[in-house]
């Protein structure tokens, strides 16, 4: 996984995010919790309540423009929080999963 504050170019996305979350969770089909590998805001403006953050995979990104710090308490969080995706068998959403969800709420 990437680091916080590592600022990458997604593919199909001409903007620039900067890394703020890991393993953001998320609404799953078949009203599960999933997550998202990464949250981000844009780069350079920051976070904003205002802006929509964007979320994705390690497989949506398409350039690593600028590599975040990582750490001795990084890695150790990042083994905590690991541990506890797969004991709770959390499953990683995707885009497509969440275009589908959104269609079949607007079937209803």
């Amino acid at each position: 996984m990437l680091p916080i504050g590592t600022v990458v170019r997604l593919k199909d996305d001409e903007g620039m995010y900067m890394i703020i979350k890991r393993y953001a969770l998320t609404p799953a089909p078949n009203d599960e919790v999933g997550y998202f590998e990464y949250k981000a805001c844009d780069y350079p403006a920051g976070y904003s309540e205002d802006n929509e953050n964007s979320i994705f995979n390690e497989e949506d990104i398409e350039e690593i423009l600028y590599m975040g710090y990582e750490s001795i308490f990084d890695k150790e969080y990042m083994e905590e929080i690991t541990k506890y995706i797969t004991e709770e068998n959390l499953k990683k959403v995707t885009i497509e999963d969440i275009e589908k969800m959104e269609e079949l709420e607007r079937q209803k």
